[in-house]
């Protein structure tokens, strides 16, 4: 008997030997990866912060290393310290646990900082590079100007200085070169202004300062590039000016009077009348800038006079005044020959505007709907917009047309076919406006609900990755059950769990009916989506399956458990009974029935 006991003892202790050794080496090993996790990570944050805080003369090394460490950030860093830091917090004391807990907040807040800094750095170097260069331009710029003066100032050859500021300021794209930096400048300003923290408020604001400094200095500059290169167009300029000017307007003036004879020819056919009108209305359209270069004509001659350019006055002005004379009656002739064609001309422009706009809009489809993805439904969603916009700015094109042809039927001797012209460009101006608003909202439509979708479909496999990681703990400790009601009740509530996600099936469900319903995708992608639907079903049915199963065997290994304990107990009871059936003394005393009934 004393051996017996000793034997059990012995196997309870090697029993709970074996087990505080698994529990001792879980413990170290989940110790030993937290302490690695969190030298990496600190290791990571020391690494990220010394690299923000660098300062170094040349900033397209500083650009490139930052977009280097930055540009692809490991975040398993982060989430495999934490989620380690979770594991020890289940093991460890409540004090130990705040110690643990407060570690991963303090780190993790670290982490963020960096992460959240980090691109509003990048921004800031590459706009303290673009501003050094800008100032070493404009202030090689506002060198050069000042030499350019004082050359000025000492008489010397104002050609050769013209030569030299233009060699400067115009064949090598000065301007240019200097308003595309402005322009990265305040996209960079606008970038950084857009990422604006409570810390980083006050930088932002010298960020603001310096770029409308710097802005300022471009225009005083261009001011004075401008008024720089005014003094040097001196006299021969202004006399070659007036000569160039002069022929311009004679030139123009006698390919005006041919137009003007061509179209009193009313034998020709009407397509070469139509090209003589063309002919004649773009001579015409010049007559602005004729106008304005007459004008400055007898600006320059008066400059040129009163600057004693010349030592015979009114020779030039004479030849000025016969040909004035000369363009005076000319206007009085174009105003003549503009009557003659103000039928034909807008019924033919309104014609061919018309068959113009008919083609670009009959070249303008709407978006395809052809998805492999999410990503395509919003790529359709944005060329549909673009479509639409398209459309709404040919509406000024169509009011105006309208406006003129129905204005022009008004008058005499209009061809039939104007009136033709303005109603089918409005029938399918508002057939493709109708078309394109009916896609935009089909396709807005089914962006939400694949949108939708989507998100449940994360949403579903977020939360079945976390039950499938419950479910999978429980079964781990199927070998050392305590309380089989304890793992049953778990059991229940995982499985709970997972019936609640048919909710989410359940929605997608609407979700696929809804764009089946509508034909909003092609048979091919909305087979696509069932398919996605189709397999989340099968594997929550699945999984609801094999946890039913493991908990009836709970169930059923808690029943034979109860059964054994509650047999043991009878058993022990009855033992005690016949042990005390059998006393010698009390069974000496008994009758000899009553024996032989205890013996039976």
């Amino acid at each position: 008997e004393q051996y017996k006991q000793l034997t059990d003892i012995f196997e309870q202790i090697s029993h709970q030997v074996s087990y505080w050794e698994k529990e001792f080496t879980l413990h170290s090993q989940l110790w030993k990866d937290f302490h690695q996790r969190l030298k990496h990570l600190e290791e990571w944050i020391d690494q990220a912060q010394n690299i923000v805080k660098e300062k170094h003369d040349d900033y397209a090394y500083l650009i490139q290393k930052h977009k280097n460490f930055f540009q692809i950030v490991d975040d398993e860093i982060l989430h495999g310290f934490i989620k380690s830091g979770r594991e020890l917090l289940h093991i460890r004391d409540q004090i130990e646990q705040k110690e643990i807990q407060y570690l991963m907040d303090t780190l993790e807040s670290k982490w963020n900082t960096i992460i959240c800094y980090a691109p509003i750095r990048l921004l800031r170097l590459q706009y303290e590079r673009i501003e050094n260069i800008v100032v070493k331009e404009l202030k090689q710029a506002e060198d050069e100007l000042n030499d350019e003066l004082n050359q000025l100032e000492k008489q010397y050859d104002a050609t050769l200085i013209l030569r030299r500021h233009n060699e400067h300021f115009q064949l090598n794209n000065f301007q240019p070169t200097i308003e595309t930096h402005m322009k990265n400048l305040h996209l960079f300003a606008n970038d950084i202004r857009s990422k604006e923290t409570d810390n980083t408020h006050y930088e932002n604001e010298q960020i603001d300062q310096r770029t409308t400094k710097l802005n300022d200095y471009w225009t005083r500059m261009q001011a004075k590039i401008d008024n720089v290169r005014r003094k040097l167009q001196t006299i021969p300029k202004k006399w070659q000016e007036f000569d160039e000017k002069f022929h311009l307007v004679e030139t123009w003036m006698t390919t005006i009077e041919r137009s003007m004879n061509d179209t009193l020819n009313m034998e020709v056919s009407f397509d070469q009348y139509k090209l003589i009108v063309n002919k004649f209305k773009s001579d015409v359209q010049q007559i602005d800038t004729i106008s304005y270069d007459v004008k400055t004509l007898s600006t320059l001659l008066d400059e040129l006079i009163e600057e004693r350019a010349t030592d015979d006055p009114s020779r030039y002005r004479q030849r000025l005044d016969v040909l004035l004379a000369r363009y005076r009656q000319l206007l009085n002739s174009i105003d003549e020959a503009s009557q003659r064609c103000t039928v034909v001309i807008p019924a033919k422009m309104i014609h061919e505007n018309s068959l113009q706009l008919n083609t670009s809009l009959e070249n303008i489809s709407n978006a395809p709907m052809n998805f492999r993805d999410l990503s395509d439904v919003r790529t359709a969603v944005q060329g549909q917009i673009r479509v639409c916009d398209v459309l709404e700015n040919f509406s000024h094109q169509i009011n105006e047309l309208v406006t003129r042809g129905n204005e022009l039927i008004r008058q005499p001797m209009v061809p039939k076919y104007v009136q033709h012209d303005i109603q089918n460009i409005q029938k399918l101006y508002n057939e493709k406006i109708r078309s394109a608003q009916d896609h935009l909202e089909k396709f807005k439509r089914l962006l939400e609900l694949w949108e939708r979708f989507d998100a449940n479909k994360r949403r579903y496999q977020q939360q079945t990755e976390r039950l499938n990681n419950e479910f999978g703990q429980l079964k781990s400790n199927q070998k050392s059950i305590i309380s089989f009601q304890h793992e049953i009740d778990n059991c229940k509530h995982l499985r709970a769990s997972y019936t609640d996600l048919k909710l989410i099936l359940d929605e997608n469900t609407q979700y696929l009916q809804t764009i089946s319903s509508n034909n909003l995708l092609p048979y091919e992608n909305l087979q696509k989506l069932k398919i996605d639907y189709d397999n989340m079903l099968e594997d929550l049915t699945e999984k609801l399956r094999i946890i039913d199963e493991f908990l009836q065997d709970l169930i059923h290994d808690n029943n034979k458990w109860t059964h054994f304990n509650d047999e043991l107990k009878r058993l022990e009871t009855l033992f005690r009974e016949i042990g005390s059936m059998f006393d010698a003394k009390m069974f000496g005393e008994r009758a000899l029935e009553e024996k032989q009934q205890i013996l039976e």
